[in-house]
C-alpha cells in the first residue's frame, strides 16, 4: 500500500503526489480515481477504525529501566526501543499476554498506549491473464470491447500522425488484427504499435502487409542448430543478420531501422557495415 497522510498535503508529498500522476498518465485513468483507490476514506458518517499502539515514553532511556521489572518487561522495552513504536496485535504475537506487564509499563511511566486510525486495505485484483482464463463476454460485450479497442487504436493514429506530420489510417483489417491480439503490454504496447505503424507504414492506409509477424500470428519458432555444431556468437550474429534483413525490407533509412528494432542510429549503422558493409550503410539506408 501506498498513500498520503490525511490532511493537507505538504512538500514531502510532492514525490507521492508525482507518482500517482505518472500512474494516472501511464494507465490512461483519471487522476482522481488513483488517487481515490491511494487514499481510501472511510464511507460518510463512519469514523475510520482505531487500534491500539504501544511506545516507550519521549523521555525514557530504555537504558535506565531496571532489571527487576522482570523478563516479559524487559522484552517488551527491547522491542519497543528497537522499533520505536508498534501495534499491540503485533506486540502481542511477538510476546504472548503483554497485558498485564504493559499495564504496569504504562503505570511506571514507561509506556505509552495511543489509538491510531487502522489503514484500510485494499483488495489486490487477480492478474488479467487468469482473469482471461475464466471471463465469457456475450456478444453484447464482445462488441463493446471490440468498438472501445477500435476507438482507442484510431485515437492514437491521429495523435501520432499530428506528431509526425504525417496523413495515415489504420484500414479494417489492422484494427480487427488490433482486436484479436492479447496485448500483454496493456495500453501503452498499443500506443507504441500505431506509433511504429504510423511513422514506417509506406502508403497513406496502414494494411495487414505492414504489421509485424507476432500481430498476423505467423511467427515463426526458430529452430535451433544442435549444440555445439556452431558457436554462440556465430548464432547470435546470423540471427542478428537476419533480423536487419526483414527490417531493411521495412524502412527506408537508418534513423527508420533504429526506431524499428528500438536502438539508436549509431548502432545501427555499426550493425548494417559489420554484415553488410559499408556501402549498406550508406545506399539506400541514409537520412
Amino acid at each position: 500500500r501506498i498513500f498520503l497522510p490525511r490532511g493537507r498535503p505538504g512538500p514531502r508529498d510532492a514525490p507521492l503526489l508525482a507518482f500517482y500522476r505518472w500512474l494516472a498518465h501511464y494507465y490512461h485513468h483519471p487522476l482522481g480515481e488513483v488517487l481515490q483507490t491511494a487514499i481510501p476514506d472511510p464511507p460518510r458518517g463512519q469514523a475510520p477504525a482505531q487500534e491500539r499502539w504501544v511506545e516507550l515514553s519521549p523521555d525514557v532511556d530504555p537504558g535506565a529501566i531496571p532489571a527487576r521489572t522482570g523478563s516479559k518487561a524487559a522484552a517488551i522495552v527491547a522491542l519497543l526501543a528497537q522499533q520505536g513504536s508498534c501495534p499491540f496485535r503485533e506486540l502481542a504475537r511477538e510476546i504472548p499476554q503483554p497485558q498485564a506487564v504493559l499495564r504496569r509499563l504504562v503505570q511506571q511511566g514507561y509506556v505509552v498506549l495511543s489509538a491510531r486510525p487502522r489503514p484500510r486495505a485494499v483488495p489486490i485484483p487477480p492478474p488479467l491473464d487468469s482473469l482471461a482464463d475464466s471471463m465469457v463476454l456475450s456478444n453484447a460485450q464482445e462488441q463493446a470491447v471490440q468498438a472501445i479497442g477500435q476507438a482507442l487504436a484510431r485515437h492514437f493514429a491521429a495523435e501520432m500522425c499530428r506528431r509526425h506530420g504525417v496523413q495515415r489510417t489504420l484500414s479494417s483489417a489492422v484494427l480487427q488484427r488490433f482486436h484479436a491480439y492479447d496485448w500483454p503490454g496493456n495500453v501503452r504496447e498499443l500506443e507504441n504499435m500505431v506509433e511504429r505503424l504510423i511513422v514506417l507504414a509506406e502508403s497513406k492506409v496502414v494494411t495487414e502487409a505492414d504489421l509485424p509477424s507476432h500481430l498476423l500470428g505467423t511467427e515463426a519458432t526458430p529452430v535451433l542448430p544442435p549444440v555445439g555444431s556452431v558457436s554462440l556468437p556465430a548464432l547470435l550474429d546470423a540471427y542478428e543478420r537476419r533480423i536487419l534483413e526483414e527490417a531493411r525490407k521495412r524502412a527506408r533509412s537508418t534513423m527508420q531501422l533504429a526506431k524499428l528494432l528500438g536502438i539508436s542510429q549509431p548502432t545501427v549503422v555499426r550493425k548494417l557495415r559489420k554484415h553488410f558493409g559499408n556501402a549498406a550503410s550508406r545506399s539506400g539506408q541514409s537520412d
